[in-house]
C-alpha cells in the first residue's frame, strides 16, 4: 500500500503484477472534513500549515507558500484498510508531508497484525507547523516492533548561500525503511 499522492509508477501500463486503489479521501487521525493547504510546489502540499518561521531558512521557501485551500474528507487508515480491502497489507510507504504520525496511529492494528515493513518519510526540522519529527516516528515505530534498517537523507541549501562559495547544506528530512526482525514476519504470516 503506498499512500503517496505523487507515485509515478501508478501510471506505468507495464507494470502488470500491480493493481491500484484510488482512495478518495486524506488518511488522518479522524475521519471527518480538514483543509488541505495546496502549496506552490504541489509535491509539498499538506493537511498541515507550512512553518515559515523554519521554511523562510530555506532557499526553496518559495515552494511552500500556499496558494489555496481545499476542504477534503479524511478517514483513518484501518477504515480506509477495511473499506478498500487492505487490511492484509504487508508493507505501506507513506510520504505525506508532515502529518506521518497521524496516519500510523490511525492504524495501530493494522501496524501490529500484517504490516511487516514501512517506508516512511521523517522530518527533522519542523517544516510543518505542529508536526511530528523523526525521533516520534521511529519512537512510536519502535514500540511496534519495527527496527530501523536503512535511512535515505535530504538536504537542502540554506537561505541566502553564496555560489562562489562552499556551502554545506543542511538535513531536513529524511526517508526511512523500518522492517520487523524475521521472527516477527514468520509469525504475522502464520496468523494470515
Amino acid at each position: 500500500i503506498n499512500y503517496f499522492p505523487c507515485d509515478p509508477t501508478t501510471n506505468n501500463p507495464n507494470k502488470k503484477w500491480k493493481s491500484t486503489t484510488y482512495i478518495r479521501e486524506a488518511i488522518w487521525f479522524e475521519s471527518g472534513e480538514k483543509s488541505l493547504n495546496i502549496t506552490r510546489q504541489p509535491g509539498l502540499s499538506s493537511l498541515l500549515e507550512p512553518n515559515q518561521s523554519v521554511v523562510n531558512t530555506f532557499n526553496n521557501h518559495a515552494d511552500y507558500d500556499i496558494k489555496s485551500t481545499q476542504t477534503i474528507k479524511t478517514i483513518k487508515l484501518h477504515e480506509a484498510a477495511e473499506k478498500y480491502k487492505f487490511i492484509d497489507a504487508g508493507f505501506l510507504s507513506i510520504d505525506t508531508q508532515g502529518s506521518e504520525l497521524e496516519i500510523l496511529t490511525s492504524g495501530q492494528s493494522l501496524l501490529e497484525n500484517s504490516v511487516s515493513g514501512i517506508y516512511i518519510e521523517t522530518e527533522l526540522q519542523e517544516l510543518y507547523k505542529g508536526q511530528s519529527l523523526f525521533s516520534e516516528i521511529d519512537t512510536y515505530l519502535r514500540k511496534l516492533g519495527f527496527i530501523l534498517f536503512d535511512i535515505d537523507r535530504v538536504l537542502m541549501r540554506r537561505q541566502n548561500y553564496s555560489t562562489k562559495y562552499y556551502s554545506r547544506k543542511q538535513i531536513s528530512h529524511c526517508h526511512c525503511l523500518y522492517l520487523k526482525p524475521i521472527t516477527a514476519i514468520t509469525l504475522c504470516l502464520i496468523h494470515i
